[in-house]
């Protein structure tokens, strides 16, 4: 919505203006810019009453750290939108929310800048005059009256601002299956392979609330170096092995924390779950 200061008799000569509040009315940009999270894709999920609209809160960012809670909880990520707009229902996303089979948007909103500018406004500039006289010649005298009307048209210039904001919006899903491993990681950044001297490994970025590996006393910013005596080789390798593993299955992990080594078994609460990582 773009946000125009003006006596409402004037409104109607906003064209421009109101031209691109119409084209954002016509469209829903939180489907327009809708990015889908091919890693959860064929996760299942837990289905939203037909009758019930998703959930959503408001958050100052969209970071990791925004999330985590969301994610500990058993929540993942089916997609998310950004876009610059000016002003957005947030039915909007909503509605989105409800396409893809999502049950909570975390919705995030920035003041960008005020955009301002000036439209032509015409009004009409119309006048009628009156006129009468006589009119005398060798017959006599009559007398005559009528009106003249004069059209034309005067221009102002009208000023209008609108705010434009930064969107963002993400998309969560309840997991309608009980964590395996339990667990979110990471490639190794290049600080933390200098602490491990190595390229090979992952970290623990979030560990769910539930699940093998919060039982088995995991903590985010764990390095996880080595599964059942296999090197870890990356985030693609680790989610292969875990795919193979069964419910009840013990994995025995070595592992990096603060600089010690300690080892950790974590039994797969879940059969574990075929991604398809390219």
């Amino acid at each position: 919505m773009i946000i125009v200061k003006i006596k409402r008799l004037l409104h109607l000569t906003l064209i421009f203006s109101a031209s691109i509040f119409i084209i954002g009315c016509q469209s829903n940009p939180y489907k327009d810019f809708y990015k889908p999270n091919n890693q959860t894709a064929l996760i299942p999920k837990v289905s939203l009453p037909k009758d019930k609209a998703p959930e959503w809160v408001s958050v100052k960012d969209l970071s990791l750290d925004t999330v985590k809670p969301y994610l500990r909880d058993g929540y993942m990520i089916v997609g998310q939108s950004g876009f610059e707009a000016s002003e957005v229902d947030h039915n909007q996303a909503l509605l989105h929310a409800k396409d893809v089979g999502a049950s909570l948007v975390l919705l995030g909103k920035q003041y960008l800048r005020t955009n301002r500018s000036s439209v032509p406004l015409f009004m009409p500039n119309n006048s009628t005059s009156f006129h009468s006289g006589s009119v005398y010649g060798t017959g006599g005298s009559a007398n005559y009256m009528g009106t003249t009307n004069t059209f034309g048209s005067s221009m102002m210039v009208m000023p209008t601002s609108h705010n434009r904001y930064d969107y963002g919006a993400l998309y969560l899903a309840k997991i309608d299956r009980p964590p395996a491993f339990g667990a979110h990681f990471q490639d190794l950044s290049d600080a933390q392979r200098k602490a491990v001297e190595s390229n090979k490994g992952v970290s623990l970025t979030i560990v769910n609330n539930k699940g093998g590996a919060f039982d088995a006393d995991l903590l985010e910013g764990d390095i996880l170096l080595t599964a059942n005596g296999e090197v870890i080789e990356n985030v693609k390798w680790f989610v292969t092995f875990l795919g193979k593993q069964k419910k009840g299955d013990q994995i025995e992990l070595s592992i990096l924390r603060d600089g010690s080594s300690l080892k950790k078994t974590v039994v797969m609460m879940n059969d574990g779950f075929k991604y398809d990582l390219k």
